[in-house]
């Protein structure tokens, strides 16, 4: 099967834009509505990676922080390329 492979800005963006703390469940929820359940994303160091896999990886990146009750992006842990 053929995944269309999206660069994790497309979802870094998103949450970026909400300017609030949301939930990993709220965040897995936005990004399936609006971006698709069959993405794969891919970064400078990985590829091929569902939501879940996506949202552990900007976690573990420390792109993706706690604050409050949810989780924001931290801008300056975010790259510029979006190849």
């Amino acid at each position: 099967m053929n995944f269309e492979q999206i660069h994790g800005h497309k979802l870094i963006y998103m949450i970026a834009d909400r300017q609030r703390p949301m939930t990993l469940a709220e965040i897995k929820e936005m990004a399936e509505t609006n971006i698709g359940k069959d993405v794969r994303y891919f970064a400078c160091s990985a590829d091929s990676m569902n939501t879940d896999e996506m949202i552990s990886f900007l976690l573990n990146k420390r792109k993706l922080v706690k604050k409050g009750n949810g989780y924001v992006i931290d801008t300056g842990e975010v790259c510029d390329n979006d190849e």
